[in-house]
């Protein structure tokens, strides 16, 4: 199995328990099992152009045999099953997931970055992680 990170962030309705049901969701997909889960932390809107509620984020690792295209398809599966609309760029959302990490995999697809090239930007993926 493969090693691979996951940063979860939400910042509308019920944003803890957003979080939980993701977790719960990606330790569900097929062949794939979380190991660890970082602590839940809050944060400011990255970049954003307009007023924006404050953003739970946290980071999973996970083991998983889904190349890292299906697992990509799998986030964003999670994603569109619990309501996330892409309104406009860095828009609210009820959940964000961006596949961080893909075992020693570099990538870089038009669907796929790999590691993700903006980590280093992101307090809210660099606190968790």
């Amino acid at each position: 199995m493969n090693e691979a990170v996951i940063a979860l962030g939400s910042n509308l309705g019920a944003k803890m328990h957003n979080i939980e049901n993701a977790i719960v969701a990606i330790n569900n997909l097929i062949d794939t099992e979380i190991i660890e889960i970082s602590k839940k932390y809050q944060t400011k809107p990255f970049k954003v152009t307009r007023k924006q509620e404050k953003y739970i984020n946290c980071c999973v690792k996970i083991k998983t045999n889904l190349p890292p295209l299906a697992l990509l398809g799998a986030c964003l599966g999670i994603e569109a099953s619990m309501g996330r609309k892409r309104v406009y760029e860095n828009a609210p959302r009820i959940i964000d997931l961006d596949l961080l990490f893909y075992e020693n995999v570099k990538m870089n697809s038009e669907h796929l970055v790999l590691p993700h090239p903006k980590i280093h930007e992101r307090a809210f993926v660099m606190i968790p992680l």
